[in-house]
């Protein structure tokens, strides 16, 4: 069965926190160390630098009025190896931008969907878990995986030992 929502969309991934589960699982058992994969949200507070100005040539006869950056929120997936997690719970650090580019966590935008191309560039081995869910995506016809679709493209990476192997060494 053809999915042609998938045709130019087969990164992208409706968010579960199933899947999201399953993501971390798996990372778990290839790299040896408990990973979290979640969702969650972080907040670029209001601050009141001001916004570059607009260029002299755009402002001719023009007054400048001086804004200020608004609160903005952004939903993310974050990947982040356990023990880190709990040492930034223990010290009250939140999750922000700063700390995930700083500490160089894997993280992508994710509203009702997610991109997966950042996620295969930090943990290429998931490649061939992803192409398991298109391909169950295609035979369905669905653009949307249950958990007993999730689970058996877990199932079908895990238990084979050359696809697993190839990615990780």
């Amino acid at each position: 069965m053809n999915c042609p929502i998938l045709k130019d969309n087969e990164n992208e991934f409706q968010y579960s926190s199933y899947l999201a589960n399953t993501i971390g699982t798996i990372i778990s058992k290839n790299e040896g160390k408990e990973y979290k994969c979640f969702k969650t949200t972080y907040v670029i507070k209001k601050h009141k630098e001001l916004i570059t100005p607009l260029p002299d040539y755009l402002s001719y006869n023009v007054y400048e009025i001086p804004y200020y950056n608004e609160e903005q929120s952004f939903s993310v997936i974050v990947i982040i190896e356990k023990n880190l997690l709990e040492i930034l719970k223990e010290n009250k650090i939140n999750l922000n931008k700063i700390i995930l580019d700083e500490l160089k966590i894997t993280y992508t935008e994710c509203y009702d969907t997610f991109d997966i191309k950042k996620i295969v560039e930090d943990f290429s081995n998931l490649q061939p878990f992803f192409d398991i869910l298109n391909r169950i995506r295609k035979e369905t016809g669905k653009s949307t995986l249950n958990e007993t679709e999730i689970d058996e493209a877990a199932n079908e990476y895990l238990n084979n030992k050359d696809i697993v192997k190839k990615k990780i060494y």
